[in-house]
């Protein structure tokens, strides 16, 4: 995934670029909240590190996982999630959509495939689901920190 962002006059702001090893990853949609926090939604495959954030895709090769993330206004890389089918080959799980609410919650779609994708990122907590065949289509929400989002 690369990001480049420009202020008015077209000088550059900020250049970012998530390392893969694997070289399957890219963004697909762009999102920004009150405080000029960026949001992308993608694909992501291999593994790789960012401002001391390890970053580590589940599916295996010839496949990538759904990817999320928060950058600062200035850049700096919050969190990276991915979602994916561990070992799962030869299918790309993406998100193609990305919506950033008015309290800075995100709600990503796309397609998944494979099985026991947990789409919760916390080391604690799950929240399983498993493709009933090609091209399955997800609809998610998470908060601003990275969290799935839970209804209080």
């Amino acid at each position: 995934m690369y990001l480049v962002g420009l202020n008015n006059t077209g000088t550059t702001k900020l250049a970012l670029c998530v390392p893969s090893n694997s070289g399957q990853g890219g963004g697909h949609r762009v999102g920004f909240d009150i405080a000029g926090n960026v949001y992308i939604t993608g694909w992501y495959s291999g593994t790789g590190s960012l401002n001391g954030i390890n970053m580590q895709a589940k599916s295996g090769s010839n496949a990538a996982d759904v990817a999320l993330c928060k950058l600062s206004s200035t850049g700096t890389l919050q969190w990276f999630n991915t979602f994916g089918s561990a070992g799962f080959t030869g299918e790309l799980n993406i998100s193609a959509g990305l919506q950033v609410d008015s309290e800075n919650n995100l709600l990503i779609t796309g397609k998944f495939y494979g099985e026991n994708v947990d789409w919760d990122p916390s080391p604690t907590m799950t929240l399983i689901l498993s493709s009933a065949g090609q091209d399955d289509g997800f609809v998610a929400k998470y908060k601003s920190d990275g969290s799935l989002f839970q209804k209080p």
